[in-house]
């Protein structure tokens, strides 16, 4: 699409057509933003999963050491005399 809408702004440049070559390549500027906060939304979400990730494994291993606490503490009281 995008070498289409390039296409169209010289198209309009040769014609002498000012006005819909000015709005041709506001139009290409503003599908490039597009692209690049596409992008960076796109590495924003990677980050996020990874974040995402890491706290599921912190939250995983504070759960065992509460278990195992939990766990050695009950045995203490059931072998106490």
């Amino acid at each position: 699409m995008t070498q289409v809408e390039t296409e169209r702004a010289r198209e309009f440049i040769e014609n002498g057509d000012e006005e819909m070559a000015n709005l041709q390549l506001d139009l290409l500027e503003a599908t490039a933003s597009a692209a690049e906060r596409e992008a960076l939304a796109e590495q924003t979400e990677i980050a996020a999963l990874g974040a995402e990730k890491d706290v599921m494994v912190e939250q995983a291993a504070y759960e065992f050491l509460v278990e195992q606490i939990l766990a050695s503490g009950v045995a203490a009281f059931w072998s106490a005399p």
